[in-house]
């Protein structure tokens, strides 16, 4: 927060006030845009800029003016006499012609030399609501509906059907962006991820874009247990199985994610040890080794014998006869070990014998089938030839009731156990309850399951292995329900970091980092080699939610201050939880976001207590001793202390960092001395946040948003500032724990590159000032997230330096062929408390803005650069959408109006009263197509110099910022 009022409030001094408003009203038709619920935005061929709304079309044209039709309103327009389909618009695009194409929910036009040529029939389109529409090279790409893609070519349709022989893995798509650098279309889907297109001549193949590395199972499907007790997982999102002995030891992989399986979404495993899986997308049954070697593979899509339509359960019986779910064709195939067709049953319905989308299938050692009807929500009983023998169940929460029964498996005493999304029950062989387990959630015993299917399997000795999918792990589970074990998706290693905060140094010179995104303590020794951590997510005792602060005292005990759950936790020095005070509140012994903390020689605790802008002491148990402190500017006052040291007399500094200074007090709480102000002086702090006092006694401070280290004597005369170019080192990126040890090395954490980072003195002799010199001797940590698998990634926007930017609601990654996926930003970097992210654009200056339920924020690469808000002018802090024309000017929708930001931004002299705007001229520009159709009658005028000077104003502010950020550092 406090570097974004550090950037406007320079950026108001340096920029000249804007004679157009940031914000537009949103006017009636006549004279506005129709509709402020844009759906669709996209640069017009003559300086205009086109919105298809959930009202029509409404353009803003090069001269600063709206027109709007729709199909109550046709009329004549730059792109000829259009008369809409519809009321409402969901996409817009313009071809490698420049004509204009729309697509409704119930169909798409398009113009051509003529006129419009209007698709409203399901032999081109298989469904007519189109999502989303995207021009590559010559072609145009349209989504429609569950129905997967469309491409025009030269008046030629094709149809990539959806989970079909095209290998378009998913039914809905949502999002699409061609990447120009590497010549891709790039597919974002409702709930499948993302998929990437890189050729159109010859085979088209989609394949999937996945970011695994924060879990080792991306969607398991299904799971199998044979003879020896080995177990098998179908690892859909991975698209390979994966085998495990029953500790969860890896010990195979087969398959793979371009290779022989589309979807697996079943196994079974014969008496002999092979492996049959459903590959549900190929509509197929593959048969391998239990060491992974294919021997047979049947079936193609299709309602014949043979054939299928999206199979998804799989059992084999005694004799090895093999029974598959073929779920989208309601009905059960029986075939031999060979794949050789023998029986079928069932057909789509209500009645005995009849199914809807048949999920699960068991066979219990005399030879009965079980099916899971999850659509009818009932379990069927058959004999092996398909002979009806009863059924079970309703709809309903309640014990022998199903919601949503998917997954089946039997144990060796007959008894059957259905996954019923976040829940298990078990039945007896004729259907009666006996017991069930599991509730909605991501601990032990709980479950988050797809809407899909939740599988189960169970082995010789009655153990139950329940695919967790969303929660992305296997938990095993006895004959009860009681937990066993879990084999859990990969969590962040020693040495990742996210966001690390607080730093200390013990008295053997070990290092612990307050690892704060990630919710935990890790531990180093001085050359950052990992050694062990402490903690993790949660409220209860040894957990954590986002950690500030960290101590050793000298008996070796860990204090911590747990600052979102409001307490101090104190540990001993194995890592061993002892005891933990602190609540929410104002009162004694509670805090409000406890952050940095310090003890002194005697065992005393020192916190401060930033929300509450105090400071808290206490002995070493926990019991409180005395306060001081409150909001102010006055000696003896805080905004948001941060940071806290005590050195060898016993005197405490603390860094109060909203008022952009350092106190200090004697061990009670007495007023001793204060400096600092807010700039970039030698006595000028931008947020101090770390303290750390060395072995002569100087005081270091970690001047967080100015990127630097400032070192003063004890009181308070500044000694020496230094930065990245100071001591050979890397950049700082918000420096905020800082710790020395007893050779006076210095450490520090710096929060937005997610590292620790160490100086050691120079060798030679102190500088004249007192203060030694630095040399940058080492760094580790990288960024990784904790517990917050990259899910449900469906929208994609175009990066202008090449690849994509890929997001969802938490989270935003950069994909690039080739390079694969990187993370950009967690909305957790945004704000201390995460803000939701509605929508991403991206500026040819290096700057990627993102539309949030607070406003919208700048994204420099390291930080935030700007952030607006209702206060602004933006009138509402809700931003559902934002789009860069080709002006740099970033639009905005929120909710019941519509604006643009102008091509300079983030200066407090911008004129943000809401008044209609009207920009001067600007020229005619095309979105990379030739020019081949006529141009209106009336062309837009030459830019004026004003305009001139707002064309470059952007790009010169992004580089502005830019070098700001570098210039705060050292640069």
């Amino acid at each position: 927060m406090y570097r974004t009022l550090l950037i406007s409030a320079v950026l108001a001094s340096l920029l000249i006030p804007l004679s157009s408003a940031i914000y537009i009203e949103v006017p009636d038709y006549d004279t506005g845009i129709a509709s402020a619920g844009v759906k669709d935005v996209t640069n017009g061929r003559y300086g205009d800029v086109i919105f298809a709304t959930d009202s029509g079309i409404s353009v803003y044209t090069a001269k600063g003016t709206w027109y709007s039709v729709n199909a109550r309103h046709p009329g004549e327009t730059a792109y000829g006499m259009l008369a809409p389909l519809n009321i409402m618009a969901t996409a817009v695009t313009l071809d490698s012609r420049g004509h204009l194409w729309i697509g409704y929910p119930n169909g798409l036009q398009f113009q051509t030399g003529t006129g419009y040529e209007v698709i409203q029939d399901q032999q081109f389109l298989k469904n007519l609501n189109i999502n989303c529409m995207a021009r590559w090279g010559d072609e145009v790409w349209v989504a429609t509906g569950r129905a997967g893609l469309h491409r025009y070519h030269n008046g030629n349709w094709t149809w990539y059907k959806p989970l079909g022989p095209e290998n378009l893995g998913c039914y809905t798509v949502v999002s699409m962006a061609v990447d120009a650098a590497s010549d891709a279309l790039v597919i974002g889907s409702e709930r499948d991820g993302v998929q990437m297109l890189r050729e159109r001549a010859g085979e088209v193949r989609f394949e999937p874009v996945v970011y695994a590395k924060d879990r080792d199972f991306d969607r398991p499907s299904c799971i199998a247990v044979d003879a020896s007790g080995s177990v098998y997982v179908a690892d859909s999102g991975n698209k390979h199985i994966q085998k495990f002995d029953s500790s969860g030891n890896l010990l195979a992989t087969w398959g793979g994610r371009y290779s022989e399986f589309s979807c697996p979404d079943d196994i079974a495993i014969d008496a002999s040890g092979n492996i049959y899986a459903v590959d549900r997308w190929n509509h197929c049954i593959q048969k391998f080794s239990n060491s992974g070697n294919l021997l047979t593979t049947w079936g193609s899509y299709g309602t014949g014998e043979g054939e299928f339509r999206s199979p998804a359960g799989i059992a084999i019986d005694a004799a090895g006869d093999v029974y598959v779910a073929d779920t989208d064709n309601s009905r059960i195939q029986k075939f031999d070990s060979s794949g050789n067709f023998l029986t079928m049953w069932g057909m789509r319905g209500r009645g005995v014998g009849e199914f809807q989308s048949p999920v699960g299938v068991a066979v219990d050692t005399s030879g009965n089938v079980y099916v899971t009807d999850p659509v009818n929500k009932r379990i069927q009983k058959f004999d092996g030839s398909g002979r009806y023998l009863t059924k079970w169940g309703a709809p309903g929460s309640g014990d022998g009731e199903f919601q949503w029964p998917t997954g089946i498996a039997i144990d060796v005493s007959g008894n059957i156990y259905v996954s019923d999304r976040d829940r298990i029950q078990k039945f007896d062989s004729s259907g009666s309850f006996l017991k069930r387990w599991g509730s909605l959630g991501t601990g032990d015993g709980e479950f988050l399951p797809s809407d899909y299917k939740v599988n189960m399997a169970v082995d010789a000795s009655n153990n139950i292995y329940v695919i967790d999918q969303d929660n992305h792990r296997i938990q095993k589970f006895d004959g009860s329900g009681n937990l066993l074990a879990k084999w859990e998706s990969e969590k962040p290693g020693g040495g990742e970091f996210l966001r690390p905060e607080g730093i200390a140094v013990d008295a053997a010179g070990d290092i612990y980092v307050a690892d704060s995104g990630n919710h935990r303590i890790q531990k180093f020794d001085s050359s950052g080699k990992y050694l062990t951590m402490l903690g993790s997510s949660g409220f209860g005792d040894g957990e954590f939610w986002r950690v500030s602060g960290v101590t050793i005292d000298d008996a070796g005990n860990i204090y911590v201050t747990d600052s979102n759950n409001h307490r101090i936790q104190k540990f001993g020095g194995s890592g061993k939880f002892l005891r933990k005070w602190g609540s929410p509140g104002s009162g004694d012994g509670e805090f409000l976001q406890p952050a940095g903390i310090a003890v002194d020689t005697a065992g005393d605790i020192y916190v401060a207590d930033s929300g509450n802008h105090r400071i808290q002491k206490f002995d070493g148990s926990g019991k409180f001793l005395t306060t001081w402190g409150a909001w102010g500017t006055g000696n003896g006052e805080f905004r948001s202390p941060e940071g806290i040291a005590v050195d060898a007399a016993g005197d405490i500094y603390v860094a109060d960092s909203g008022n952009h200074r350092i106190q200090k007090f004697n061990s009670s709480g007495k007023f001793l001395a204060t400096w600092g102000s807010q700039g970039f002086g030698e006595r000028e702090f931008q947020s101090p946040t770390g303290i750390a006092i060395d072995a002569a006694g100087n005081i270091h401070v970690t001047d967080t948003n100015a990127n630097r280290i400032k070192v003063f004597d004890s009181s308070g005369n500044p000694l020496k500032t230094w930065q990245f170019r100071d001591t050979g080192g890397e950049m700082f990126h918000l420096p905020s724990g800082i710790a020395i040890d007893a050779s006076d090395n210095i450490y520090v954490v710096n929060r937005e590159s997610h590292c620790v980072q160490k100086f050691v003195p120079h060798p030679d002799t102190r500088q004249d000032s007192g203060a030694p010199g630095y040399t940058f001797v080492t760094r580790w940590g990288t960024k990784a997230y904790q517990n917050e698998p990259i899910q449900g990634i469906s929208e994609v926007r175009v990066n202008p330096f090449g690849g994509v930017y890929l997001f969802n609601r938490t989270t935003v990654l950069r994909y690039a062929p080739g390079a694969g996926v990187t993370p950009v930003l967690h909305s957790g970097d945004l704000e201390e408390f995460p803000v939701a992210i509605n929508d991403i654009a991206a500026t040819s200056g290096g700057m990627l803005l993102i539309a949030s339920d607070n406003g919208i924020y700048g994204w420099n690469g390291s930080g935030v650069a700007l952030h607006l808000t209702s206060r602004d002018g933006i009138r509402s802090n809700v931003v559902k959408k934002l789009f860069v024309d080709a002006y740099e000017r970033c639009w905005f929708v929120v909710p019941g109006n519509v604006g643009y930001i102008p091509p300079m931004t983030g200066s407090a002299s911008l004129d943000l009263n809401p008044e209609p705007v009207q920009t001067p001229d600007v020229p005619e520009t095309t979105p990379d197509v030739p020019d081949d159709t006529p141009a209106p009658e009336t062309l837009p005028s030459e830019p004026s110099g004003v305009t001139g000077m707002l064309e470059g104003a952007w790009a010169s502010l992004m580089e502005w910022v830019g070098s700001v950020s570098g210039g705060l550092t050292g640069a």
